[in-house]
């Protein structure tokens, strides 16, 4: 069965549902995982921690994993899915269930992005809207205007049957772009709620090939599906500069980059079950002159893991530097290519500042050697005689990837009168 075309009905994704609510309540917060379980648990006791616990926890678990021990104060539907499919897939799983169960606010909880507000859930459910986002710390410290609907967004039942599911095909990456695009594409507004949620993952500047490329290629199909053409162009154009850049600059995720966004405008899936496409071939490791972040867990508060928090709290500050130089760098020629500062600023850092590096090495990620700034000004002319070209490419790519998205139909995915 081909799930571009109709989301699947829950027999052909669920093996084993095991039912230990308490009672029945009109919230559920849907919670997809692989292979955490212990971040699963200390979610979970987490969330114990709430003024308001009158909602029912919906943990989508992988193939593989095993359920969770039911604490004694929480209602849980463990289920768990046949093969794989993905965090989209996981919320998909999830989001059926929830409405087959008749709940009335569903809210979409990310694994790794933990409650820091004790009436979070009591703020969500009460606040006025249809769908609600709470303010979301990254690294300790908010970033404004980020929506990101998988870290706690709450969202009405007439919401979902209006306009579907999460989109399954995305497998990993762009499917949350492109489900609160679509939301917002119905006409519903975004309430933000002044309670937060945090994410303990250190912001990361480049990540893993494979990851980069699933995000890229993603998030360009996401904004192509909810017809965001300007920020898709803006996308496509950093994306490829970026990605002929990190090979200029001999770093194999220049592929992740370029590719990501050749395959995205190509609607390419990776996932089993989709089109039979595989991705391209990528390095599974990363390479020595890579910049990477390693994820650090919060209650892990070792000396090592401190003083790489020191570090990576040097880095973002040294960030927020170049950012003041990217804005005014690219304030003019931003205004034709209509990229954002976020954008500018990462190809900044890729030619200018190149000079910090994290390397892979017997399991951990460390620093290395600086490098040092001036060598890598070079770039600059380049980016400069390039740019026409990647500009040109970037608009091929959004042209193709509007002609083969219009075969792609993501409104009432997986609602029952659509068949799914």
């Amino acid at each position: 069965m081909n799930w571009l075309d109709k989301g699947p009905a829950l027999d052909e994704l669920v093996s084993e549902k095991l039912d230990r609510r308490k009672g029945r309540s009109n919230v559920a917060i849907v919670m997809p995982t692989y292979q955490n379980y212990q971040l699963i648990q200390n979610h979970v006791k987490e969330l114990s921690k709430q003024d308001f616990r009158d909602f029912d926890i919906i943990i989508v678990y992988e193939e593989e994993d095993r359920f969770i021990p039911t604490p004694g104060w929480a209602s849980i539907i463990h289920v768990r899915r046949k093969g794989r499919n993905g965090a989209a897939g996981g919320f998909y799983v999830g989001e059926k269930i929830a409405l087959e169960e008749g709940y009335q606010d569903i809210i979409l909880a990310d694994d790794d992005c933990l409650p820091k507000s004790k009436d979070l859930i009591k703020n969500l459910v009460e606040a006025e809207g249809d769908v609600k986002i709470p303010k979301a710390l990254y690294f300790n410290e908010e970033i404004s205007g980020i929506e990101i609907i998988n870290h706690y967004g709450c969202i009405k039942r007439n919401v979902l049957e209006r306009a579907g599911l999460t989109f399954i095909p995305f497998y990993l990456g762009g499917d949350d772009i492109e489900f609160l695009g679509r939301i917002k594409n119905h006409g519903y507004g975004i309430t933000r709620v002044n309670s937060c949620v945090a994410h303990p993952s250190v912001p990361t500047i480049i990540n893993a090939p494979p990851k980069v490329y699933r995000y890229i290629r993603g998030g360009f199909q996401a904004l192509i599906l909810t017809k965001d053409y300007r920020n898709a162009l803006s996308s496509a154009f950093m994306h490829l500069a970026k990605g002929f850049g990190y090979w200029f600059l001999g770093s194999e995720v220049g592929k992740a980059h370029f590719f990501g966004i050749i395959d995205g405008s190509r609607m390419m899936f990776s996932a089993p079950k989709f089109n039979g496409k595989k991705m391209p071939s990528l390095p599974k490791k990363p390479e020595v002159d890579v910049v990477i972040t390693k994820r650090l867990e919060d209650e892990k508060s070792t000396p090592a893991n401190r003083k790489k928090l020191t570090f990576f709290s040097n880095v973002i500050k040294h960030i927020k530097v170049i950012k003041g130089v990217a804005v005014n760098f690219f304030r003019y020629f931003r205004k034709r290519v209509y990229f954002s500062n976020e954008k500018s600023m990462n190809v900044v850092i890729m030619i200018i500042a190149k000079s910090s590096y994290l390397r892979y090495h017997n399991h951990e990620y460390e620093l290395t050697k600086d490098r040092g700034v001036v060598s890598n000004i070079a770039g600059l002319p380049l980016l400069i005689v390039v740019g026409p070209m990647m500009i040109a490419l970037a608009i091929f790519c959004l042209i193709f990837g509007i002609i083969k998205g219009r075969k792609i139909k993501t409104k009432e995915y997986g609602i029952n009168k659509r068949g799914g």
